[in-house]
């Protein structure tokens, strides 16, 4: 999958970021990192935690790329977007 076939799709369109929204991203990673090593929450929770903090990591490397991503089902999207925004070659795959 490309950006062009992603925003033909409507699942990304281009976007401008700024150091505010980086920022405000950063913050919720690295809340939910830490939310994440609370033991008093059940597996599930700190998993569910831990799993959004890379999702705000990808939308921070998403947004440096130029791109938001707009669609439904938008985590299929966003590591799929993901994969294009770090390169040809992540884990292994090729993209």
């Amino acid at each position: 999958m490309s950006w062009q076939q992603l925003h033909n799709h409507g699942e990304v369109h281009p976007h401008q970021t700024n150091l505010r929204e980086l920022t405000d991203l950063r913050a919720v990673a690295e809340r939910d990192l830490e939310d994440s090593e609370i033991k008093q929450l059940s597996f599930d929770r700190r998993f569910a935690t831990a799993y959004n903090a890379v999702l705000q990591i990808s939308k921070i490397v998403i947004s440096c790329a130029g791109y938001r991503v707009s669609a439904q089902g938008h985590h299929m999207t966003t590591f799929q977007a993901l994969r294009l925004a770090m390169g040809q070659q992540v884990d292994g795959l090729a993209t």
